[in-house]
């Protein structure tokens, strides 16, 4: 096969292949007021594309939070001031580790995030802490009500020992005990035994008499599963029950709590402190017309509370204020389009 070029005189090129021949023609220069205006369409319809995205992130959001500017800000001076003291000891890596409970031959149980209750032995020469673990027990009930259907397994929070019997409230299943040498389960209080449901079963605590218990419904809008979306709404939908032994009845004695969590009983039983994890504060419930005593406002996020044998409290706390926490709580709607836009997943 020959190709030959040819010249021509004029601006087009030609190209000779089998005696057929073939006009190549250059580009024409393009319009700039057009490319402009392509560029310019191109755009818009980005910017709207984003802003139906954002509007309807914000429509459709799970969450319709509230202010939180009115939370009480306490700076971490004086006797509140940063120290270094719980970082001193041996640390063990558990996923998510919550209340921790000790039995009388120095065992120690906590509940884990993945569903499990472990045990720690002690070490040589009952050194807490030290010894074997091993997996106590697996939170998960086949068929049970459950706060979230669509959780795989249970989440352990508030544990108390009893009379041979470890007590679970369980932010899935609720409340239940399991003999510490059987291991046998015992539900006391499930999900659907008051109205509405609960919704996050988070602690509780039991009279001496072992006649009445007293525990806490952190939010009555997300289960566990989603607990940080209730957090960043700021909704005082918190409530606190009280529940018979033996006539099994269960009645609620406070409501509108900032996400009532860890709760703990004076030693004379005539108050109920519990821990207002949204709100940043403690507050003392009188247990005999449940009006509030006194409210102790923190630093940080208050979680669990238990007394020591002196009468006084240990407070777990997590996390502090930081600029921009303090930006989506005044900006409720920020934080709501934030909740509809970014997956839960990422969010956590």
């Amino acid at each position: 096969m020959e190709l030959r070029q040819r010249r021509t005189t004029s601006t087009a090129a030609t190209t000779t292949t089998n005696d057929v021949t073939t006009a190549v023609q250059p580009a024409a220069p393009r319009d700039p007021v057009t490319t402009t205006l392509t560029a310019v369409c191109v755009i818009i319809k980005l910017c709207l594309f984003i802003v139906f995205l954002l509007a309807a992130g914000y429509w459709t959001s799970p969450i319709d939070p509230e202010t939180l500017s009115w939370v009480k800000k306490i700076e971490l001076v004086g006797k509140l001031k940063v120290n270094k003291r719980l970082t001193k000891g041996v640390s063990i890596d558990l996923p998510g580790p919550e209340c921790i409970v000790e039995d009388d031959e120095k065992n120690i149980y906590t509940g884990l995030s993945n569903g499990n209750i472990i045990r720690i032995s002690p070490g040589p020469n009952y050194k807490i802490g030290a010894g074997r673990h091993e997996i106590f027990f697996m939170s998960r009930f086949p068929g049970a009500v459950m706060t979230d259907p669509r959780a795989a397994h249970g989440r352990p929070l508030g544990l108390r020992i009893r009379d041979g019997n470890l007590y679970v409230m369980d932010a899935i299943y609720g409340l239940y005990s399991i003999h510490l040498k059987s291991r046998k389960v015992h539900f006391i209080i499930k999900p659907n035994d008051v109205k509405p449901n609960l919704v996050l079963p988070d602690d509780f605590d039991i009279t001496a008499d072992g006649q009445t218990i007293y525990f806490s419904d952190a939010t009555t809008r997300f289960p566990v599963t989603y607990n940080l979306y209730a957090v960043i709404e700021g909704k005082c939908t918190g409530r606190i029950f009280e529940y018979d032994t033996k006539t099994r009845f269960i009645r609620k004695v406070k409501d509108k709590l900032c996400f009532a969590n860890g709760v703990q009983l004076n030693k004379n039983e005539k108050t109920l402190v519990v821990a207002e994890s949204i709100a940043r504060r403690i507050v003392y419930l009188d247990t005999g017309n449940w009006v509030v005593k006194y409210r102790l406002h923190l630093p940080t996020i208050p979680d669990n509370i238990r007394m020591n044998t002196r009468g006084h409290y240990w407070i777990g706390t997590t996390g502090t204020d930081t600029p921009l926490s303090d930006f989506f709580f005044e900006n409720p709607r920020i934080s709501r389009l934030i909740a509809g836009v970014i997956p839960y997943s990422v969010l956590t």
